[in-house]
Formats: C-alpha cells, sequence, structure tokens
C-alpha cells in the first residue's frame, strides 16, 4: 500500500498496475488482489461502533486493535528520525483537514458537502506527522484537540526538553489555552504557543482601539498591533498566566470588490458613511467575505485577523511570522496527503475500512520524508512526493531474474548515483526498526 502511495496509485484498483510496474514476475513479492485488500482494509473497521455516528454529534469511533497499531507506528517513526538526528526542542502543529466524497457512508460537515475529516499534529522539525485521528466531516474540527496533544506530549522521545504549539481558531478552547498556559503538562510544564483566535465583537472593539502610531510593518502591505483585549473566560484570576493578543490588519480595496460584484450602489463624497453598509453588502452577497472581518479603520477598510500567544519576551511581529509558517507547512502536508498521495480517495463505505486508506498515506508521507532526510542528497528535501517520483521512484531501474540472481538493474547518471548514496547510507543506520 505503501508502494502505492509514493508511485502515483490513488485506488485500490491501482494495485494490479502497480504489479505489473514493479516486475513481480521476476522477483515475485506476496501481492495482494484489489479484493484482498479492500477485505483486509475491513478489518480495521470497529462494527460495534456505528450506532453512535450520526448527524448533529461530535463523535469519533473507538479504534479497534489493528487501527490502534497505526498510533504505535506513526510514533515510532518520530523516534527513529530523532535517533538519527536528536533536537530538544520541538515544534508541535494541530490541524484539522477535509476528506470531501461522494461516498454514502460520509456524513455532511459544516460546509454542506459530504466529508470525512482527519486531525493531525504535524512536527516540521523532521517534517512528520506523528499523529492522525480520522473522523466523520460532522465532527466539530476542534473537538478532542487537547486530548490528541496529551497523548502526543506523552509519546515523546525522551531527549525532547521543550515543545511549542500552533494551531488555527479551532484550537482557541479555554480548556487548552489554560493547559498548556498554566503548565497543565507534567513533563514539560508552561508551553509556549501561537493560536489564531476569533474575531468577535469585542475583539474588533479593541483593534479599532489601537492609534494609528501603534501599528507596526509586518511586509507585504500588512501591519501588527498588540491589542488590549481580557476575555472573561481566560481571565479568571490575577495571578494567573498572561495571554498577549495581536492583531494583524490588512488594506482591502473595497471599492473594487463592490464593482466586481456589481453591487448597485454609487460611493458618495462623504465615502466614510457608507463603509458600513458596502461591507454589509459585500457580506450579504459572498458569504466568503465574512471570514475577512472587513474593518474600517482610519477611514480605510483593512481585513483583520487575531492571533493569542503566551510568549513574552518576543516581539509581535516574530510570533505572527512563526505562527504563519503553519499555513505554509502543515496545510501543504494536507494537499500532500490529498492529492501527491492517496488520501484524498476512500474506499469503502465502512468508517474502518477508510480510516486504514487515510493512514496509510499518512505511513507513505513519513517514510517519503524520512528518506529524504536520511537517504537522499540534500538537493532534494524539499521535493514533494510527485516531484520524488519523476525524478527517482519511477526511474530508477528495474528487478530481473538473471544466472540465478535477483539483480536489480540501475539507469546510468545522477538517478543512479543517488541510489548507489541511499544503500550505502542505509547500512550505516543505527536504530532499530522492530
Amino acid at each position: 500500500m505503501v508502494l502505492l502511495n509514493l508511485s502515483g496509485g490513488s485506488a485500490v484498483e491501482h494495485l494490479k498496475f502497480l504489479k505489473e510496474q514493479l516486475g513481480t514476475k521476476s522477483c515475485p513479492l506476496p501481492f495482494p488482489s484489489p479484493t484482498a485488500a479492500r477485505d483486509y482494509a475491513c478489518g480495521f473497521h470497529n462494527e460495534s461502533e456505528d450506532e453512535h455516528r450520526g448527524p448533529g454529534r461530535s463523535f469519533v469511533p473507538a479504534s479497534n486493535a489493528a487501527l490502534k497499531g497505526f498510533e504505535e507506528l506513526h510514533r515510532h517513526l518520530l523516534h527513529c528520525a530523532f535517533e538519527a538526528s536528536p533536537q530538544e526542542e520541538l515544534t508541535l502543529d494541530q490541524d484539522a483537514t477535509f476528506i470531501e466524497t461522494e461516498t454514502s457512508g460520509a456524513l455532511y460537515n459544516y460546509k454542506g458537502k459530504r466529508s470525512y475529516e482527519a486531525l493531525n499534529v504535524y512536527c516540521p522539525e523532521y517534517d512528520l506527522a506523528v499523529a492522525t485521528e480520522f473522523r466523520d466531516g460532522n465532527v466539530n474540527p476542534g473537538y478532542g484537540q487537547l486530548e490528541q496533544l496529551k497523548e502526543v506530549l506523552a509519546h515523546l522521545p525522551e531527549g525532547v526538553k521543550k515543545v511549542r504549539y500552533r494551531s488555527d481558531s479551532a484550537g482557541y478552547q479555554t480548556r487548552l489555552l489554560r493547559y498548556l498556559a498554566e503548565g497543565g503538562d507534567a513533563r514539560f510544564g508552561v508551553i509556549e504557543f501561537a493560536l489564531s483566535c476569533p474575531i468577535c465583537a469585542e475583539f474588533r472593539k479593541a483593534v479599532e482601539a489601537v492609534c494609528e502610531t501603534d501599528w507596526h510593518p509586518l511586509g507585504n502591505g500588512r501591519e501588527w498591533a498588540e491589542v488590549v483585549y481580557a476575555p472573561q473566560s481566560l481571565s479568571l484570576s490575577k495571578r494567573g498566566p498572561t495571554y498577549r493578543f495581536l492583531a494583524v490588519r490588512e488594506p482591502f480595496d473595497l471599492e473594487k470588490s463592490v464593482k466586481k460584484r456589481r453591487l448597485s450602489l454609487e460611493l458618495e463624497d462623504s465615502r466614510q458613511l457608507r463603509i458600513p453598509e458596502l461591507i454589509e453588502d459585500l457580506e450579504g452577497e459572498k458569504e466568503r467575505a465574512k471570514k475577512l472581518h472587513l474593518t474600517e479603520l482610519g477611514g480605510r477598510v483593512y481585513k483583520v485577523f487575531g492571533i493569542v500567544t503566551n510568549m513574552e519576551d518576543l516581539d509581535g511581529g516574530a510570533i505572527i511570522r512563526w505562527h504563519r509558517e503553519r499555513c505554509g507547512k502543515s496545510e501543504e502536508v494536507h494537499r500532500i496527503l490529498k492529492y501527491d498521495l492517496a488520501g484524498g480517495h476512500v474506499i469503502s463505505h465502512r468508517f474502518g475500512a477508510n480510516a486504514f486508506w487515510w493512514n496509510v498515506a499518512v505511513l507513505s508521507l513519513s517514510l517519503h520524508s524520512l528518506l529524504k532526510r536520511l537517504l537522499l542528497p540534500s538537493e532534494v528535501r524539499a521535493c514533494r512526493p510527485s516531484t520524488l517520483r519523476f525524478l527517482f521512484y519511477t526511474s530508477v531501474g528495474r528487478i530481473v531474474r538473471h544466472a540465478r540472481r535477483v539483480v536489480l538493474r540501475v539507469k546510468e547518471g545522477v538517478t543512479g548515483s543517488w541510489l548507489l548514496g541511499a544503500y550505502r547510507r542505509l547500512e550505516k543506520l543505527s536504530f532499530s526498526l522492530e
């Protein structure tokens, strides 16, 4: 199944083509048929949990013994990466993604589309998804975030001394924030974090109260400012932890957007008096505009975003840039899993079978990352699976049987030298694969 993912297959039926490509007639391998693979995947389904699934509730079926094996495997690969390259500080990015499908067993998400969902914890230092939980599409994206994070923290390699955490607004939960800020974890204590925060009416008022001179450049026309904001849910004690709220504003061309939407409104000389009405009409015309949190500041219109953090000694701009690295990488991982690998496809109406299929995609990406880090030259470190597939996986050589020997015939050139180098590095690896 991993070979299927890395070679570009996206469906169980592609196994028969992969078998032909690998030349298994010359080197027989225990290769499953598509039917056998589907039957095997059904062994990961916990049928006793089906009755609890359904619309209108956030419920995640308990994993059976087979599916729990993936949890141990994802942790084991992190330990392998750590043994090869120990690091005392790690970053954990937690984020959910939808896997859209028309399969009858899938439930509708809040966007009104049939889908499944996966909640992942990604470690950028090792480019590994260290945990994943497959769910129904109707489950709240923030459901069970703290519980999953606790599991990950409990199984990090012993040499890790410090952890930092990032998430989108789904992670803005009182229990999660207080656990991080108040040192709820016995091993790591207070964990530094940066999370997106919802733009509620109170936060918007706090942003509007910021003086123009207190806005600082962030690059690409964006600016940031410290916001005086103390939500009641987090302000429980004067001796409690300090939460910093940062706002980011980005100029928005309201006139251009109004004209593009062909709204029957004309800007008057007293433009500032019409801005609230224009924003309301634009948001009514296009639902996605509401997510931009358009706000008038000093007679101009801006998109506004917020971040909450417990980092006191770091400049606000540096915190925002660090937090936005999550969008650049962990969300890219979702795209790779769903489009470069087979994670965007489901194979059954059975929940457990699809959970198996998703976990195989995650496993494939982890092995791809380890392969690049430990065996291949540095110039391919940034390659996605589709690129490495073109450069390496499908062009190295072919397995043949000759003179009573099984031989891998390798093409001359760059890929051949890569393979030889990878083989020599593989011999030197000292960590256990058992």
